[in-house]
């Protein structure tokens, strides 16, 4: 054999390694796919029989609740016949009467109002550019508003807050068309809460106040001196970033709205320990708000 010949037959050995060593790795390769697949097809199995089982407990589940709702079918009368059969034979006084007819015409109040809301707060115009709406000086009534869907009535409720962002419409008050039920219960709520506020004499460590921060701050200073208060708390305190809100004596914690209005603060005297507490409450995100913890020390009530 030449040297010719012998160069020719390594060339094709080493080639033909090549590819046996190349098909060597493709089979190794597909074996082991082979026994990802095959565990992969144990494991979908067993899921299978388990999913085949909760099937069938569904099934079954599904047949007894069949069986509940035929056998309380059969035992309930038909529920017009039920209402009336509590008043066959049954004598009814004038109370019961009442009692009746209040809660039929309040469900029929309710239905009606159900998609109202009452508008507040608005100003009358004469003009009819409607740019120029509600820039009037004039105050007018409530105004009804029927809304297409009750859904309708709850999105508005829901985003009437906003107003209080609005220059324009801060003072646009948009609440629910209560029934007369309703209302007299708001009175009743309104009148407790004015009997318990002046309750609050002279002797009782609390107070309640509407006031004008913003505006009146040395007034306010002066009142808080007068009256020896230890903690006050205020919201809708509208300050800025500028604003001059420290009282000599106090510690002040205090959260600010970035845009017009809100705020809240709580004014602690120095002698008193107090520290602001971190807040990690998600429910209170939306609203400005501040936790404080404050150590009091009682001798008396």
């Amino acid at each position: 054999m030449t040297n010719l010949q012998v160069g020719e037959f390594n060339k094709f050995k080493s080639e033909l390694e090549i590819i046996l060593k190349g098909l060597n790795d493709r089979i190794t390769s597909l074996e082991e796919e082979n026994k990802r697949l095959v565990v992969e097809t144990r494991v979908m199995k067993t899921k299978f029989i388990d999913l085949e089982t909760k099937i069938g407990d569904y099934d079954n589940e599904i047949i007894k609740i069949n069986r509940n709702v035929e056998e309380v079918n059969s035992k309930t009368v038909p529920q017009t016949r039920l209402f009336s059969s509590l008043f066959d034979n049954i004598p009814q006084d004038d109370f019961e009467i009442n009692i009746i007819n209040a809660v039929k015409t309040n469900s029929d109040e309710e239905r009606s109002k159900e998609k109202n809301v009452l508008i507040f707060g608005t100003k009358f115009n004469e003009n009819d550019d409607e740019n120029n709406i509600l820039k009037a000086e004039s105050e007018t009534s409530p105004i009804l508003v029927e809304l297409k869907t009750r859904g309708d009535k709850l999105e508005v409720l829901r985003n009437a807050k906003n107003l209080r962002n609005s220059s324009q419409f801060e003072k646009v008050f948009i609440g629910p068309d209560q029934t007369l039920a309703e209302r007299t219960y708001t009175k009743g709520l309104i009148k407790k809460r004015n009997e318990e506020k002046s309750r609050l004499t002279d002797g009782c460590g609390f107070r309640y106040a509407t006031i004008k921060v913003i505006v009146i701050m040395s007034d306010f200073c002066a009142n808080i001196n007068s009256n020896e208060a230890d903690i006050i708390m205020i919201s809708e305190t509208w300050f800025k970033t500028d604003s001059i809100v420290n009282i000599n004596g106090f510690n002040i914690y205090k959260k600010d709205r970035k845009s017009r209005g809100g705020g809240v603060c709580i004014y602690v005297k120095n002698d008193i320990k107090s520290y602001e507490l971190s807040d990690d409450l998600d429910e209170y995100s939306e609203l400005e708000h501040i936790w404080c913890v404050s150590e009091l020390i009682i001798s008396r009530f």
